[in-house]
C-alpha cells in the first residue's frame, strides 16, 4: 500500500471540501475574510504590521456557479458555495524569511535554526548553532517565531511546512520562510502539505544552484478558505485519518520485518538439519560424498 499516496489523497479532498460536509449553519468565509481583513486593518494602524502592497482578497470575480461547487476566473479548482478563494498574504498577519546577513555566532544564547533542523516536518534543536541574545532582540518582531506560526522551507529542498508548536526562543537562516496565520494554523498547514501547493512551488520555483520559492510567489498564492468551523472538522477528520495511515504502515513494517524474520529462521533450522524428521532409510550423507570423489579427477598440471 502507498501510504505517501493515501495521504496526499486525504490532503486533496480536504482542500477541495470533500473530505467532511458542508453545514448550512456555518458562517460563510466571505464574513471570516471581512473579520480578517479589519483585524489587518486595525493591526496596521497601530504599527504592529506593514500593509501589503496590494490589498486584493480574491483571486477574481465569480465565473459561474454549480449546486456545490463554486468557481473563479482563473481559480485552480472548484470550491464549496460557503467558501472563498485568498491570497496566503490576506490570511495571514505577515509573510516573511529569515536575516539576509550572516548572524554572529555564538558558544551559546537563542537557537539558529537551519533547514536540516526542520526539514523533517518538526523542529529539532539537536545540534543547532546560536546566536547571542541582543542579536536575537535586535530582529523585527515579524521575523520572531511564536506559537502556532508556521515555518516553510523555500530553498533547496522548499515546499516543508514546520508548525511552531514551542515557546522557546529561536531564529532561523534565510532559506526559512514564516507565516503568522489568520486563520486555524492546522487548517493552513494542510493546504501547505497538499500536492496543490507543492505544484505551485514547483512552478513559480526560480534558480540554478538551488531553486528558490520568493515571497511574492508565497504571498500571492491563491487558497481556498473554508467557513471557521469547518476548518475545525477538516483539520479533526484529516488527524484521524493520517493517524490510521500511520498504524497501517507501521503494521506493514512490522509485517515486513517480521516474514524477514521468519525467513532468516527458517534457513537456519534447513541447515541444521531441524526443518524437517530425518528417515532412517535415507543413504547418508558420506555415501553421496564418496561417490563425488570417486568420479573427480584433478587437472593435469605437469603441461
Amino acid at each position: 500500500m502507498d501510504t505517501k499516496a493515501l495521504r496526499q489523497k486525504i490532503l486533496d479532498l480536504a482542500i477541495r471540501g470533500k473530505l467532511v460536509p458542508q453545514d448550512p449553519n456555518d458562517e460563510p468565509a466571505s464574513v471570516l475574510l471581512e473579520r480578517i481583513r479589519e483585524e489587518k486593518e486595525r493591526l496596521i494602524r497601530e504599527g504592529k504590521i506593514k500593509r501589503p502592497k496590494s490589498s486584493r482578497s480574491t483571486c477574481g470575480s465569480k465565473k459561474s456557479q454549480s449546486s456545490d461547487t463554486r468557481h473563479y476566473a482563473n481559480a485552480p479548482f472548484g470550491i464549496p458555495d460557503s467558501w472563498e478563494w485568498a491570497r496566503l498574504e490576506d490570511v495571514t498577519k505577515s509573510i516573511t524569511d529569515g536575516d539576509h546577513q550572516s548572524p554572529p555566532q555564538s558558544k551559546d544564547g537563542v537557537p539558529f535554526l537551519v533547514i536540516s533542523n526542520v526539514i523533517s516536518g518538526n523542529i529539532n534543536f539537536q545540534s543547532t548553532r546560536h546566536v547571542p541574545e541582543d542579536y536575537f532582540h535586535s530582529i523585527s518582531q515579524d521575523r520572531k517565531p511564536s506559537k502556532g506560526d508556521i515555518l516553510l522551507t523555500v530553498t533547496g529542498s522548499y515546499g516543508t511546512p514546520v508548525l511552531v508548536n514551542t515557546t522557546k526562543n529561536f531564529c532561523f537562516q534565510r532559506h526559512i520562510a514564516l507565516l503568522k496565520p489568520l486563520i486555524i494554523e492546522t487548517y493552513l498547514m494542510v493546504v501547505l502539505g497538499s500536492k496543490y501547493f507543492k505544484k505551485v512551488c514547483d512552478d513559480n520555483a526560480t534558480g540554478t544552484a538551488q531553486l528558490t520559492v520568493g515571497l511574492e510567489t508565497l504571498r500571492n498564492t491563491n487558497v481556498p478558505i473554508p467557513p471557521i468551523q469547518e476548518q475545525i472538522r477538516i483539520v479533526k477528520k484529516v488527524n484521524e485519518l493520517l493517524c490510521e495511515i500511520s498504524t497501517l504502515k507501521d503494521n506493514q513494517d512490522n509485517l515486513a520485518l517480521s516474514i524477514e524474520s521468519i525467513k532468516s529462521k527458517i534457513l537456519s533450522l534447513a541447515i541444521q538439519g531441524k526443518l524437517v524428521e530425518q528417515d532412517p532409510d535415507d543413504e547418508p550423507a558420506i555415501e553421496l560424498l564418496r561417490r563425488v570423489n570417486k568420479g573427480f579427477r584433478p587437472c593435469d598440471t605437469s603441461h
